[in-house]
Order: C-alpha cells, then sequence, then structure tokens
C-alpha cells in the first residue's frame, strides 16, 4: 500500500457562535438611537481578553448577501484551504437542502485535499518573517570616518527629534561602523536627527542611511486572480452612493461647490511681493534669497558678498560712503543694526537695494523727494523655511521619516433635540463601526443613532476568547420611514 495523499475533515464543535445580542426594540424610525447589549456565552474560566469587532451595515449594500465571510469561515476555511472559497460563511448555515455539515463535508472533497509525503514539506522553504517579529519601525544605516571611506567603529550614534529637546534613543556602531534603533514608533512624518560623535567625542564622521523597508505587500495580479473571485459592486450602492455626494453638495458650506476631476500640479506659481510704493517707487536691485544663501551667518554677512559698495562699521552700515537705513516688510526699521544681524536668512525672500540719491515713492508728502542716504529693504516670509539648521553639520544628518498613520475616530453621529431636525440628509450606509469594543464582566453596551435611509440592517460581532475560542455573532433591525 503506497498513500500518496490524504484528504481533511472538518469536525464541528456546534457551539455556535457564544454571543448573546439583545436590542432595545426591532424596529426604528430615522435618527434614533440603537441601544446594543452584547452577552458572552462562554464556559467556565474563559472570557473575551482580547476587544470585540462590531459594525452594523444596510443589507442592501451586499453583492453576494450576509454569508459571504466572517471571522469563523476565515480562521477555519479561508486561511487553511487552497483555493477561492466563493461565501465561506455560508458553509456554517442549514439550509432547504444542505445541513452545514453536509455542505463542509462537501467542501473538504473539493479543497481539502493534500499531500501525504511530510518530507516534501520539511524541505520547502519558508520566507523569512524577521520583519514582523516585533511592532515598529527600524532605523539603520552606517557611520564612516570624515572625508575616508572607511567604516567608524564604536561611534556614539544619537537618534532625537529635530529642533525638540527630547532623545528617542542611543546606540553605538559595530566594528563595521553599521548601527540600529529598533521599535521606533511614531505616527504621521516626522523629521528626526542623527548624530555621530567618534570614541574622542569629536564629530569627524560622515552617517549614510539605510532606506527604510516597505512593509505593504505586493501581490501579482495573477496569484489574486487564483484566489479571489471577482468582486461586482452592488449597483444600489453605487447609485445610491452618486445620490448622497449629490445632495451633501447642496448642504456645502462653500456655496457654488462643485465636483472636479483630477488635477494635475504642472508648475508652482511664484509668490509675490507686497512692496512699500510709500517709501519707493523701484528698487536698484533686488536680491531674491535661495537656500545655498542659508549659509551665510547674518544678513550683512550676505548683503557683502552681493553689494560691492557696502560697508559695514558695525554701529553704522555705508552704500557709497553715504549711511543707510533699513526697513523690515514695507515699515521703517526701529531695529537697531546688532538685532538686524538676528534676522537668519531662512526667514528672508527678497531685499531691495536702493543707493543713495533715490527718489522717495507716493507717500504723502514725499513724492518724488531725493533721499541721500541709501535704503536696504528687508521682505520676510509668511512661514520661514526650516533651513537654517540644515546647513551641513559634521556628524548630522536629518531625514524626513514616514510613520504610522495616525488612527481617525469612525464617524457616528449623536442627535439631540437641537439636530435631530437639521436639513441635511444622513445617509450613512455604515451606521457603526467599532473595532474596539471592551466586555466588563462578559458584557458590552453598545449605543448609535440610525440614519435617514429605511432598510433592513445587519449587526455583525466578532471576537476571540483567551483560550482560543471564535466569538461571533449577528442580528438586524429595521428602519422604517417617518
Amino acid at each position: 500500500m503506497n498513500p500518496i495523499a490524504e484528504r481533511l475533515i472538518f469536525v464541528d464543535d456546534n457551539k455556535g457562535g457564544l454571543l448573546n445580542i439583545s436590542l432595545n426594540q426591532k424596529e426604528f424610525k430615522p435618527r434614533k438611537k440603537v441601544d446594543m447589549v452584547v452577552d458572552a456565552q462562554l464556559e467556565p474560566g474563559d472570557s473575551v481578553a482580547s476587544t470585540m469587532s462590531v459594525s452594523v451595515v444596510n443589507k442592501n449594500y451586499f453583492s453576494t448577501g450576509e454569508n459571504n465571510q466572517n471571522i469563523k469561515s476565515y480562521l477555519l476555511l479561508d486561511s487553511e484551504l487552497k483555493g477561492a472559497i466563493e461565501s465561506p460563511a455560508s458553509y456554517f448555515v442549514d439550509d432547504q437542502l444542505y445541513t452545514s455539515a453536509e455542505k463542509l463535508d462537501l467542501l473538504m472533497l473539493v479543497h481539502g485535499w493534500r499531500t501525504y509525503l511530510w518530507d516534501d514539506i520539511e524541505k520547502k522553504p519558508i520566507a523569512s518573517l524577521d520583519d514582523w517579529n516585533d511592532a515598529g519601525i527600524e532605523i539603520s544605516g552606517t557611520v564612516k570616518k570624515l572625508l575616508w571611506n572607511a567604516p567608524l567603529a564604536d561611534a556614539s550614534v544619537f537618534l532625537d527629534y529635530a529642533f525638540r529637546n527630547f532623545r528617542i534613543g542611543e546606540t553605538t556602531s559595530s566594528q563595521a561602523g553599521r548601527f540600529h534603533f529598533r521599535h521606533i514608533y511614531f505616527v504621521d512624518n516626522l523629521r528626526v536627527m542623527i548624530n555621530a560623535r567618534t570614541k574622542s567625542g569629536t564629530s569627524n564622521a560622515e552617517i549614510i542611511l539605510d532606506p527604510l523597508p516597505k512593509k505593504d505587500s505586493i501581490v501579482s495580479a495573477v496569484n489574486l486572480n487564483k484566489s479571489c473571485f471577482d468582486i461586482d459592486l452592488n449597483l444600489d450602492f453605487m447609485r445610491d452612493s452618486y445620490n448622497k455626494l449629490s445632495k451633501e453638495l447642496e448642504y456645502d458650506p462653500e456655496s457654488g461647490g462643485i465636483l472636479l476631476q483630477s488635477i494635475d500640479i504642472v508648475q508652482d506659481k511664484k509668490k509675490s511681493i507686497i512692496r512699500s510704493a510709500g517709501a519707493y517707487a523701484w528698487a536698484d536691485k533686488t536680491l531674491t534669497i535661495t537656500r545655498n544663501d542659508y549659509s551665510f551667518l547674518t544678513v550683512l554677512d550676505y548683503l557683502r558678498s552681493k553689494v560691492t559698495t557696502l560697508t559695514d562699521y558695525g554701529d553704522v552700515v555705508m552704500i557709497k560712503n553715504k549711511p543707510v537705513t533699513f526697513m523690515v516688510d514695507g515699515l521703517e526699521s526701529q531695529y537697531s543694526f546688532r538685532e538686524i544681524r538676528t534676522i537668519k536668512m531662512n526667514e528672508i525672500e527678497t531685499i531691495d537695494i536702493l543707493n543713495p540719491g533715490f527718489r522717495k515713492g507716493y507717500a504723502i508728502g514725499t513724492l518724488g523727494t531725493v533721499d541721500e542716504s541709501g535704503l536696504i529693504a528687508i521682505y520676510r516670509k509668511p512661514n520661514p523655511d526650516i533651513m537654517q539648521s540644515e546647513q551641513y553639520v559634521k556628524g548630522r544628518i536629518m531625514p524626513d521619516l514616514k510613520g504610522f498613520p495616525q488612527p481617525k475616530m469612525f464617524y457616528s453621529p449623536e442627535y439631540t433635540l437641537e439636530n435631530i431636525e437639521a436639513p441635511k440628509p444622513d445617509y450613512r450606509p455604515t451606521l457603526f463601526w467599532d473595532p474596539d469594543v471592551e466586555f466588563v464582566d462578559g458584557k458590552a453596551s453598545i449605543g448609535f443613532f440610525t440614519s435617514d435611509v429605511p432598510s433592513e440592517y445587519f449587526v455583525f460581532l466578532e471576537a476571540i476568547t483567551k483560550n482560543g475560542k471564535i466569538c461571533y455573532g449577528t442580528t438586524s433591525f429595521t428602519v422604517n420611514k417617518k
């Protein structure tokens, strides 16, 4: 006898969903509150240690019925059997033709075959899951000697929030100059500062950061077609979504708002600088500040390099041996020369230079008046670039890192006497969703409000107990017209 394959059988414990759901009523009017209590029917010593997921969805938006998928069918069928299974949750429900046990046996007859030779399974390589063993982001790289392509061993590497006095972590580079920061957690995008110091405490080092690994799975279309059925969007859902959007546009706070197609940005519009026409009509020279100019320590250092006739005597600045007046953002400056030096280059948009003998602008009483002194007009940016600290510093980099998405609260309105008659329609297809409902003494209380759409609504609850039992429960209620 030489067995070459085996067929699985499905053994069901016949304990049902283990979650008992009770509603305050079965029929509701629009914008009325639904109170729901969930009771876990568990064995002594067992409990729902984790959280429970709850969703309440319009029945008409299901393309294949309510028995498409649930936590039990996914964990016991989809994740264990090869090939695509249509409406897997329906195999756990008796119908007029077949019982659940008969349907599961027929399913195993098709999808339950597997190889009998366990030695072949042991030889099959298993994909490494090192990146998923622990939560968080890993930041790694190499420290090398400055101006020398050689690793810097035993260097101290510090990871800090940029522009904040807070340290995330510190480590020491290996003999190959490698360093790692593991299990780093932050949300959204964040600018960090990484500093490296040699064993002697100097900053004669260069940091080369590794690219962050992508966590998103990349699955080919061929493999998806083998494992999934084609998804046909429900026509009612598509039609209602369009009508919902059209109705909501009528209540948009921006009057005359319209829905635009996608827009491609081909060029950034140049910013316009509002100059003081009352002080001067035009400038002899206009300097536009770029990022390359951020390396100048002060604005006067920059001006000396651009205006050859400018002389800085410390307490007075002169152009062509004539004193100069400073203007900041169109106003006659009350700054001292010492304070002018504190204006950082990353704060400045443009600088107008007017040589001595310029004619004043259109202010009352000064039209056409000749000013024997010079004028330097500084115009600052509304939002300064944060580039002043990005000028090259030995042993430092300041990368922008992409963190985890910021969790958002599911929209579920609460109607009161003040807003229950609000004219804006409520066409929500999903009345409630919460993946983190907690049990207290074996029970959970949930409350939400119905929408303006009369229909039958399904309630789905899913959880896993401390002993690994799969918990699920379903019920339904109806929302009638007013």
